[in-house]
């Protein structure tokens, strides 16, 4: 192997280390973003779910059916029936 190629290979080595270099940080931030990317996707799908559900109840309540309306009452407004007790249960998440 003569000097000349020993050169060119020893630049191209300190080229690609410096390529690394270069490489390393933004694959870093790129597998950060898809992490974000996906947390994000999951929390939009659980909010598109609750926005269908509300438009599930509100078509419901629209509707004028009483049992839902009272449901709604109840469940909401605390209303009750005379002679009727109210007991709150803490939730379980």
């Amino acid at each position: 192997m003569c000097l000349r190629d020993l050169i060119f290979f020893i630049a191209m080595v300190i080229i690609a280390i410096a390529g690394l270099g270069l490489i390393m940080p933004v694959r870093r931030e790129m597998n950060e973003k898809k992490a974000l990317l996906k947390e994000l996707q999951l929390q939009n799908e659980a909010l598109e779910k609750e926005i269908a559900e509300l438009k599930k109840e509100n078509n419901e309540l629209q509707s004028g059916n009483p049992y839902t309306l009272q449901r709604a009452a109840r469940e909401t407004y605390d209303f009750c029936y005379p002679g009727e007790r109210i007991y709150r249960f803490p939730k379980h998440k």
